[in-house]
């Protein structure tokens, strides 16, 4: 390393910038005109005085300059400016990992096998090195990296593969930790023992560079991030790891045996050595067939453009040149006028796959055996029995084609059919391919108002179920119409979604009781995150139905569905070459085939239907095949790009010879998407009857179809592969003006409605390269996800906000944009269980906020920050921003937000155990919400404050407390609020000993759970309550898990509740030992935070223990802090039940007189307050002592 002068440095960009640090590209410069290329990273200069991040940061770069090898990326130099640390690294011109590998699951085509090995043998060279051979002055440092993921692994344009960010690393010979108690790493890539609390070796490493290998391989981790946070820890805890084979069949089963080591649960059944897993991959054949020259290529060809990532992921990207479309009408200027044809029985609205069917069809061939599956299931279906039906298949196999037969064979009208499909572009836009099917049911057109609609969808429902069970106000809200029900506004997000999935479901469960019903949803492989609890919700529902689900999927998208007794999957495979020859036959139906031409397409379309249908075309198409007498031959030797290895390639192709014309005219309608309807196309274009004929001509061209005719003309592509080669063609600034025109299309046709197109139009907006355009509907859509708990789609439109906001001129209006889009986001972070990262944003952006003379923009954004900062135990810094927010609320009229932050200031004062004073900002909060009333804030709070009183042993005020909570949640019929308030009772009257009802409410909790994280908890609260009633002792094992997942997490604010019931539960089944280790645990957290009641409830449980184990001394000491602490908070029950534990220590040590003194006390204390279980047992203890 070099001296550490900053003036030797020229910073040329920006290149990437977290909460709490930024990533430069700058100039080293030296002697003589010297100039390097590197990477600087510094701190943050509002953190570079917090000794948490300064360690963080020091360690990295002491950590990093010891490690010299050609696979970790160097570390040139190490300085300090008055700002604080800098560390200048190697830059390294390329992709990181994580790029790499979306950009071949952009195109549809896998990492290939060779490269895959080849990356992942070059890791574990790194982790191999970090491990075992890395030194400083002579000893061994064995590094472990802690963090290996695909943001961590760069790839440079010569074809290096380099290992970065040693930030988290754990170096043996050191002490310093890094871990605070908030989670640290990425969830998909933690070691089931991270996850579970558990200390981590080389041996984590290396299951962590193990799912990198198997992301490369079959295009997605093990354990899908599919929104549900705790879901996926306790996957990667509990679950084996899928066969890659099931993902990628061709993985040779030595490769596959070996990703199955690294992925093993148990850290001791992994390969033992990163060393041993380098030496497997470079033995694979495919290795040694390899070479940097090869990645460097593959690179080249999937990652074009400049990268200048040197250790970050660069925060914009240089467009590639291309030519410009001005305006609407010189998108098709050159288009020539065509000759009209005739136009006769063109069909009303149908589906994509109704669209196809009736069309010229190719012969349908060898899937004799796949149809007989689909008919037996449907005959089931339609007796009553509800059948689900996966077809998963590559694309152009024919998947869609089963279904279109499977519709030839159903009488007209003797089924209702409906269809759905999500589309590439569409993963953030929720409820996408639900939304189509509903909107298909009601019978809601395009274009029609407003009230027309919202009185068509009552005359629909009352229809169906004259009992008016389905919420129509959660319909609406889904339609995206504006609902004037007022109880229905102030319900929360989780309970708005929940009515809007159980609606749903129901409308497609009557519409079963009049008819079957067949509904087929497409290209699950795209599916949001919204429509897919949609469907795992109506799976379970399906069975006692007449209907028949088909999904649709390419063999990289993952279910639970496989052990469902009702589920059948067809794999759809290639064709034989006897089946193909007979497809290829009824394509050049008036001839034979020549052998050689037949052996020519069938070699190239490997079985392929779709690619079988398309080279025939095209090679008749561009004159190699001729027609001789009465059989077909080559009449030329192809071309090369008319021979392509890809399907894609030869639908480029046949696009590239067609006219001009109609390319554009695919090109354009392949922006606006799989499906484009007639009249957004004109308004582009500027034509009418002369674009009729040319999509006229592009129907006889087999490139799309006529959709519906009434009540909006729509057309469909014929195969998403066909819409992927049109706009792949376009180049990048022709694509930018259509999107443009897209956007600005869907605003003038449909203005009255144009809620529902938000998402759309954020979509092509952002694609347009229209900043302001794309922030404001980057934003509305963010809200509208937000108001159905549609967190993850929430997410991804604030993460393209904050990038919009970026490249946006730093003015007033646009920091107080940011400001507000920040402080919106607190719900969806926390659902996401990614609270660290919401916190570094607000702390990265909190000078910015502090300036705002917005002040209710300024108060809602501390009440966020101090939210956070209450989730990880920081009370003190917690309570102050929460109070001035509350003022700054309070100053600009917000008393709802007030509330809010005076709720979260509640919260802080109950864990620092100022009880009194927490009830009495309870108490002020209720006030602010009689002026301005939140159903969700007005539950919390006094869910709260019921349990403040509950910590006080004051039960009949805890359950007021409590009852009115769920009394309120029940008047707005609020379910999820009202789990969330049936547990706070089922902890007062547990507490108090009132078991019988503390297990009623319990239950109560359960049932009336939204979410699969929400159950979770719910069940913890039931399992403690059995355990009070003497019934417990069988969620033990659940509990744990859910505790040890919540402190990977670092959700403390619920595991440390989580994990004092825990140890009550393993104290009543006297499981002491495992209750000593839960216990020493919770006090860590606990007086880490200075949580003081659970910190004396901690000591008391590891006393118990301790003195079942016969640790007398140990567990005395901690009985005493125990009392100090709980006295000192007048937490006055708690402090009985450890005055018993006393008396009972005592008792064994024949300390008669303490031992009395003990009991009587505690009895007392639990007679006085009205604790109904503890006084009989005191009672039996005292009369047990000698007199």
């Amino acid at each position: 390393m070099t001296d550490g002068d900053p003036a030797k440095y020229r910073l040329l960009r920006r290149l990437k910038a977290g909460g709490m640090g930024e990533v430069f590209l700058a100039c080293q410069r030296g002697p003589e005109g010297f100039e390097k290329l590197v990477v600087l990273k510094r701190v943050l200069a509002q953190f570079s005085s917090d000794s948490r991040f300064s360690l963080l940061f020091l360690q990295e770069a002491r950590v990093s300059a010891q490690l010299r090898h050609p696979n970790i990326v160097q570390i040139h130099d190490f300085g300090k400016t008055e700002d604080g640390y800098f560390l200048c690294m190697e830059f390294v011109d390329g992709p990181n990992l994580r790029e790499f590998m979306e950009t071949h699951r952009e195109r549809k085509i896998p990492v290939p096998l060779a490269a895959a090995v080849w990356i992942a043998a070059k890791i574990f060279g790194a982790l191999d090195y970090a491990h075992e051979r890395a030194e400083s002055g002579g000893v061994r440092l064995r590094v472990v990296h802690r963090d290996v993921s695909p943001p961590n692994i760069l790839l440079s344009r010569e074809g290096e593969v380099k290992l970065t960010d040693f930030g988290l690393a754990k170096v043996e010979p050191w002490s310093h930790e890094t871990s605070t108690g908030i989670l640290r790493g990425k969830f998909p890539y933690m070691s089931p023992e991270h996850v579970t609390g558990r200390p981590q070796d080389h041996l984590s490493d290396l299951y962590a560079a193990g799912v990198v290998l198997f992301e490369l391989l079959a295009g997605q981790t093990p354990f899908k991030d599919e929104g549900s946070p705790l879901k996926l820890l306790e996957e990667i805890r509990s679950k084996p790891a899928p066969d890659i084979r099931t993902f990628r069949p061709e993985v040779p089963p030595p490769l596959a045996a070996l990703v199955a080591s690294l992925l093993a649960k148990e850290p001791q059944e992994r390969i033992q050595s990163a060393r041993q897993a380098q030496l497997g991959l470079e033995s694979n054949p495919a290795y040694r067939g390899y070479s940097e020259r090869k990645l460097a290529r593959q690179i080249a060809r999937f990652s074009p453009g400049p990268f200048l990532s040197g250790a970050a992921e660069p925060e914009e990207r240089t467009p590639s040149a291309s030519r410009p479309l001005s305006r609407p009408s010189a998108v098709l200027a050159d288009i020539r006028r065509p000759t009209p044809e005739n136009v006769a029985n063109l069909p009303e609205g149908r589906g994509r796959i109704e669209a196809v069917a009736p069309m010229g069809l190719t012969r349908f061939v060898g899937r004799d055996q796949e149809m007989r599956v689909l008919k037996e299931n449907f005959e089931k279906a339609r007796e009553g029995s509800g059948r689900v039906v996966g077809i998963t298949g590559d694309a152009g196999v024919g998947k869609s084609r089963l279904v279109i037969e499977l519709r030839r064979l159903v009488p007209l009208g003797a089924c209702r059919y409906l269809e759905g499909r999500s589309a590439a572009y569409g993963g953030s836009m929720a409820f996408k391919p639900i939304l189509e099917v509903v909107k298909e049911l009601l019978g809601v057109e395009e274009g029609d108002p407003h009230e027309a609609i919202g009185q068509r969808i009552g005359r629909k429902l009352r229809e169906l179920e004259p009992e008016g069970r389905i919420q129509t106000s959660a319909l609406l809200e889904f339609l995206s119409f504006d609902v004037e029900d007022d109880q229905y506004q102030q319900i929360g997000p989780q309970e708005r979604e929940k009515r809007i999935l159980e609606s749903v479901r129901d409308l497609i469960l009557l519409e079963s009781r009049s008819r079957p019903v067949i509904l087929v949803l497409e290209d699950l492989q795209w599916i949001d995150r919204s429509s897919q609890e949609f469907l795992d919700l109506f799976i379970e529902a399906v069975p006692s139905h007449p209907i028949l689900l088909l999904l649709l999927y390419r063999p990289e998208y993952n279910h639970a569905w496989a052990s469902k007794p009702w589920f059948t999957e067809i794999r759809v495979g290639q064709l034989t070459n006897r089946t193909s020859a007979m497809l290829l036959q009824s394509i050049l139906r008036e001839g034979e085939v020549a052998p050689e031409l037949r052996d020519l397409i069938l070699g190239r379309a490997r079985g392929n239907p779709l690619f079988v249908e398309e080279l025939a075309r095209s090679l008749l198409e561009n004159g190699s095949i001729e027609k001789r007498g009465n059989r077909y031959v080559l009449a030329r030797e192809p071309s090369a790009s008319a021979l392509s290895d890809t399907v894609q390639g030869i639908i480029s192709a046949r696009m590239e010879r067609i006219e001009e014309n109609l390319r554009r005219i695919l090109q354009v309608a392949s922006v606006i998407g799989k499906e484009f309807a007639y009249g957004i196309l004109t308004t582009i274009t500027g034509m009418s009857e002369e674009l009729k004929a040319c999509l006229l001509r592009l129907q006889g061209l087999g490139f799309v179809f006529e959709k519906r005719l009434f009540p909006d003309l729509e057309y469909v592509f014929k195969h998403a592969l066909t819409q992927e080669a049109a706009y792949h063609s376009l180049l990048g600034e022709g694509r930018k003006n259509i999107h443009a025109e897209v956007a600005r299309a869907i605003e003038k046709t449909h203005a009255q409605n144009l809620e529902e197109y938000y998402d759309l139009l954020a979509y092509h907006y952002t694609s347009g390269d229209n900043p302001e355009k794309a922030l404001k509907y980057l934003d509305l859509a963010n809200r509208k996800a937000l108001r159905t708990n549609a967190v993850e789609e929430a997410k991804a439109y604030f993460d393209r906000a904050m990038e919009v906001l970026d490249r946006l001129p730093d003015t007033r209006e646009n920091r107080v944009q940011r400001i507000t889009l920040l402080a919106r986001q607190e719900q969806a972070f926390y659902l996401l269980l990614r609270l660290p990262e919401y916190y570094e944003l607000l702390s990265r952006f909190e000078p910015m906020a502090a300036a705002i003379d917005v002040v209710g923009v300024r108060g809602a954004f501390y009440s966020r920050m101090a939210f956070c900062e209450f989730s990880f135990g920081r009370f003190d810094r917690a309570l102050g921003h929460a109070l001035e927010a509350a003022a700054l609320c309070d100053e600009s009229g917000d008393q709802a937000q007030a509330a809010f932050a005076l709720y979260v200031a509640e919260c802080s004062l109950l864990y620092k155990g100022d009880l009194a004073e927490a009830v009495a900002l309870g108490e002020k909060a209720l006030n602010k919400l009689s002026e301005s009333f939140d159903l969700v804030v007005y539950v919390r709070v006094r869910v709260l404050t019921s349990w403040a009183f509950c910590l006080m042993g004051r039960w009949d005020e805890a359950l007021e407390q409590g009852s009115a909570g769920l009394a309120k949640a029940k008047e707005f019929s609020d379910e999820s609020l009202g789990s969330f308030a049936s547990l706070a009772l089922t902890l007062a009257y547990g507490m108090k000993g009132d078991t019988e009802r503390a297990l009623e409410f319990g239950e109560q909790g359960i049932r009336m759970t939204p979410t699969p994280a929400d159950e979770m908890l719910a069940r913890s609260y039931y399992g403690w309550a059995l355990s009070r009633s003497g019934k417990g002792g069988r969620d033990t094992e659940y509990m744990g898990s859910l505790f040890r997942a919540l402190q990977a997490a670092g959700l403390m604010i619920v595991g440390v509740p989580v994990g004092s019931q825990l140890c009550d539960v393993l104290l009543a089944a006297a499981d002491y030992e495992e209750a000593r280790e839960v216990a020493a645990d919770l006090l860590e957290l606990a007086d880490r935070d200075g949580a003081k009641w659970f910190s004396g409830r901690a000591r008391r449980c590891l006393g118990e223990a301790e003195m079942n184990l016969g640790l007398a001394k140990e567990a005395e000491a901690h009985l005493e802090q125990s009392l100090t602490i709980l006295k000192s908070i007048q937490a006055e029950n708690e402090a009985a039940l450890t005055l018993a534990a006393l008396g009972r220590l005592r008792k064994k040590q024949r300390r008669w007189k303490a031992a009395r003194q003990n009991l009587t006390e505690a009895l007392e204390t639990f007679e006085r307050l009205g604790t109904l279980i503890e006084p009989e047992r005191v009672r039996q203890e005292l009369a047990s002592l000698p007199s």
